[in-house]
């Protein structure tokens, strides 16, 4: 196991690699799962990333900065542009102000990504509504839904088609 720093978030990355070739080092992630210290945990399917967020996890500025950095460095390691984000009973701690600067966030990453929230437990509102809007404004799609199937369907994700 290899503890590395990535943007600000603690990762840990099993059956890490390394590499010299022509005195650069490369790295090769052989694994397909990434435990957090922050409460969630990032998976890679076999077309999409999964984001399994800790029961209870609180949405905060600083939690959610982490979280982004996480998710839009593994997703431009391993060329993947579809998330499913799944959590149960998340907790908001966030201003509208917060809300904006994280949609900018994962916007300013300039990956197409298509976000499916599968949040047991959370009522989208006005706010997520607004983080939404921020986030489309700059080319970013992010939609909440009830269940799993519908969440994998927006995202273009047939079910059971070694995705599971």
């Amino acid at each position: 196991m290899t503890l590395t720093k990535i943007a600000g978030a603690s990762l840990i990355m099993r059956r890490v690699e390394y590499q010299l070739r022509g005195g650069q080092l490369l790295t090769e992630i052989s694994t397909q799962a990434v435990s957090m210290n922050d409460n969630f945990t990032l998976e890679l399917r076999e077309s999409y990333v999964v984001v399994q967020l800790a029961p209870d996890f609180e949405l905060t500025p600083t939690s959610l900065a982490r979280h982004w950095a996480a998710v839009i460095e593994f997703c431009r390691v391993h060329n993947c542009t579809r998330v499913l984000s799944q959590a149960t009973n998340p907790r908001r701690n966030l201003s509208t102000l917060d809300a904006y600067d994280s949609a900018k966030t994962i916007a300013g990453s300039k990956l197409p990504l298509k976000i499916a929230c599968r949040w047991e437990r959370y009522e989208p509102d006005e706010m997520t509504r607004f983080f939404q809007t921020v986030a489309a404004n700059r080319g970013l799609e992010i939609e909440f839904f009830p269940i799993t199937q519908l969440a994998l369907q927006w995202l273009g994700i047939q079910e059971g088609a070694g995705n599971a």
